[in-house]
């Protein structure tokens, strides 16, 4: 099970929140996605993008400015708008080569944007006929981030940990293969060592390890079509979806791309006591400091101590706790009934770890 990751609203102010996304898909279909893929350009564009040196990334692809010109003018005849698309593409390339500009012609912009909008369209209605699932890590902007960074971060075990339960659940013996878009070498080494580390030192991380390989591979997104699926997937989480607490508005435009995203989005029905559960792949996260990084900030310490930590490992908490399927709303005192907990014994253990469910 291959498992692509990307990232979107990092670093950029004007991003309504951060998101980590991943998509996975098995390996036995990637080939066909990924020839999918290759088809649907040539019939949008009339021409593939890496031809041209265009990569689609979600902020390009659908900026606002996309739709107001894809708007301005009615929708344009399907072969024409291809013809017109790849003439666009195809001499703003060779004239980038050329040290050449020159604006669009006529319609070619409108069918350009008519191009992309329906592309990115149909590329989320493949995925879903290719099985492919979204998970994504929505963290607020400005969330507080831990003093260190000893561990891996909070969003990437939450979300490995989805992908974990989605490995487990598939009927063959199944080992999850991690691929990230290529940052540069110094941050990507800094992720490599923090997955390593977690996964050796943590109880929680050696526990993945029995799905997960835990050596990621870094590719670059123009060569990696389904990085770049994960790229967009992204983008319309952070610009489009809104789940639990999020309280930033989303563009309308994007609402019927969000809803493409949402029927890719991981689900796994679990057995209750009580009624079934429902876990989600997509989460929000409005802080990315664990307990221990609190109980440091409280004791005014600069470094944690390293046995503090690998004692600690159910060191983290638990993920957010996943949403309950058939009643969103909170659960009346005393109907929760946990195994081995008496509230008439004062010598039973005073913290016990959250529920996994979490409304969104």
């Amino acid at each position: 099970m291959m498992f692509f990751l990307d990232e979107s609203g990092i670093n950029e102010s004007h991003a309504p929140c951060e998101v980590l996304c991943g998509v996975a898909v098995h390996e036995a279909t990637l080939w066909n996605l990924v020839e999918r893929i290759h088809h649907l350009e040539l019939e949008h564009f009339g021409t593939t993008l890496s031809a041209v040196d265009v990569e689609y990334k979600g902020k390009v692809l659908l900026k606002n400015k996309r739709f107001d010109l894809a708007a301005q003018k009615g929708p344009i005849e399907k072969n024409r708008r291809r013809d017109l698309a790849r003439t666009l593409l195809t001499e703003s390339h060779a004239q980038k080569l050329n040290g050449i500009t020159r604006p669009p012609k006529g319609d070619e912009l409108t069918a350009y944007s008519q191009a992309v909008l329906a592309f990115v369209t149909r590329l989320l209605k493949e995925c879903q006929r290719f099985n492919l699932k979204a998970f994504g890590a929505i963290v607020a902007r400005g969330a507080p981030k831990p003093l260190t960074s000893r561990f891996l971060r909070k969003d990437y075990r939450y979300l490995f940990e989805r992908f974990s339960k989605h490995v487990e659940s598939q009927e063959d013996d199944q080992q999850g293969v991690l691929v990230f878009d290529e940052s540069e070498t110094r941050q990507s080494q800094r992720l490599l060592n923090e997955i390593r580390d977690y996964c050796r030192e943590t109880m929680a991380g050696h526990r993945l390890t029995g799905r997960i390989i835990p050596l990621p591979f870094f590719v670059h997104s123009h060569l990696t079509p389904v990085i770049q699926v994960a790229d967009i997937c992204a983008y319309i989480i952070s610009w489009g979806v809104r789940v639990g607490r999020m309280k930033e508005p989303a563009r309308e435009e994007l609402a019927p791309l969000a809803r493409l995203v949402r029927a890719l989005e991981w689900k796994q029905e679990s057995p209750g006591e009580i009624k079934p559960w429902v876990d989600y792949g997509l989460f929000y996260l409005e802080s990315l400091k664990d307990r221990r990084d609190r109980e440091e900030a409280d004791a005014g310490e600069d470094e944690p101590d390293l046995q503090v930590q690998k004692k600690e490992e159910e060191e983290t908490e638990s993920p957010p706790p996943l949403r309950r399927q058939s009643d969103r709303s909170p659960m009346p005192p005393g109907q929760l009934s946990l195994p081995g907990f008496d509230p008439s014994n004062s010598n039973q253990p005073k913290k016990i770890r959250r529920s996994h469910r979490f409304d969104h």
